[in-house]
């Protein structure tokens, strides 16, 4: 076997003659990609393309000629130089063939990083927070490829697994970002060079995130939120205190300030509890409002821990059953103090119109009390 002359990817070779001539060009026809170029019966010689057949001289060859599949491995092919055919990804290879798997693998896991890509997914785009834009190049070589050692697990942990999955692309992406930082592109030869320390830093990072989750830290983070809660809760009635107050006084001021002789006055005075009632009463629906805003939180927050196991989520369920007690016993605070202020209204609206109609009022409430009376008492009409 020979190379042609005019293409050196092109080789010559005569078919031993055991081999039945038109048996073997109908074979090597049905191998895919036009592998025979030519053939010449009388002298039995056959001209092909071992690469559009995976047949090539090495590793560096094959690299060129899959230039736009860097992120696939080839269902079969064969390095001649190093005699090694790939079939099977479980079967041993050589060192510098699993390098080659291995920048596919990274190629594939960046590209489930990226936000995009573009050249024919040869260019991956990250924009990872506003002043980390990057990208990387999927462009390689022989000289480029190392054996990872760790990627295979790196990869089946923080890649492919389900748990924990947006947290740890998040922190993946962020590791990027300062590798690429002050660069703006990073290549498939500089990640090869700084695996370990990103795989160092993603591992680092995931850890401090994982401590944030621990039991102990759990307990007090509900803890600091029951507080924070309660404190709310209570400033909810808080708030209002002061204008609560001013409900005794307001009634002694509008009875001291009723006369039955200036009826404007006691106009006045009516007018004034009115406005006071109505604005109070904005202000309990307000704090009726933020207090059923705290108890939807403490439920969303209570519904958060149920997902938890039931290690870390049992031993809090009591206090979340405290705070809804609360939630609801101030609830009932502003119905109360919403009745309150109802009551009195009501008596000062009626001393107002009493004292606007000369005591009218209250002459016709004593005559029909002493009508009930007389009709309640034994002998009544």
């Amino acid at each position: 076997m020979r190379q042609h002359r005019l293409d050196k990817l092109v080789s010559s070779g005569r078919l031993p003659a055991q081999f039945d001539f038109a048996e073997t060009l109908r074979s090597l026809n049905a191998v895919d990609g036009n592998f025979l170029v030519e053939s010449d019966e009388p002298s039995r010689r056959i001209d092909f393309v071992s690469e559009r057949g995976a047949v090539y001289s090495g590793l560096d060859r094959m690299l060129v000629s899959q230039k736009a599949n860097l992120t696939g491995i080839p269902p079969r092919f064969t390095l001649v130089d190093i005699g090694y055919t790939y079939q099977d990804l479980g079967e041993t290879a050589p060192a510098s063939v699993v390098a080659y798997f291995h920048a596919v693998r990274l190629c594939n896991m960046l590209t489930n990083l990226a936000d995009y890509s573009t050249h024919g997914g040869l260019c991956l785009h990250f924009i990872v927070r506003p002043d980390a834009r990057f990208k990387v190049t999927l462009d390689y070589g022989v000289e480029d490829l190392r054996v990872l050692q760790e990627l295979d697990a790196f990869t089946d942990e923080y890649i492919e697994n389900d748990f924990h999955r947006a947290e740890k692309y998040a922190i993946a992406r962020d590791a990027l970002a300062d590798l690429a930082s002050g660069l703006g592109e990073l290549t498939i030869k500089q990640l090869v060079l700084g695996f370990s320390n990103y795989v160092r830093n993603v591992r680092a990072s995931y850890s401090l995130l994982l401590s944030k989750f621990t039991a102990a830290s759990v307990a007090k983070e509900i803890s600091k939120q029951n507080l924070d809660d309660s404190l709310r809760l209570n400033k909810s009635f808080s708030d209002i205190q002061n204008q609560l107050l001013a409900l005794p006084a307001a009634l002694l001021v509008a009875g001291a300030s009723i006369s039955y002789e200036a009826p404007f006055k006691s106009v006045s005075v009516l007018i004034g509890i009115s406005i006071f009632v109505a604005l109070m009463w904005m202000l309990i629906a307000n704090q009726k409002n933020s207090v059923n805003a705290i108890g939807r939180e403490i439920a969303l927050r209570e519904a958060d821990l149920a997902s938890q196991p039931d290690a870390v989520s049992v031993p809090h369920r009591e206090a979340f059953r405290e705070l809804h007690a609360r939630v609801e016993h101030q609830l009932d605070v502003l119905i109360f103090v919403r009745v309150a202020v109802i009551t009195v209204f009501l008596s000062v609206a009626y001393m107002a119109v009493d004292g606007i109609t000369s005591g009218a009022i209250a002459s016709a409430v004593r005559v029909f009390s002493r009508a009930i009376q007389s009709l309640l008492l034994p002998g009544g009409l």
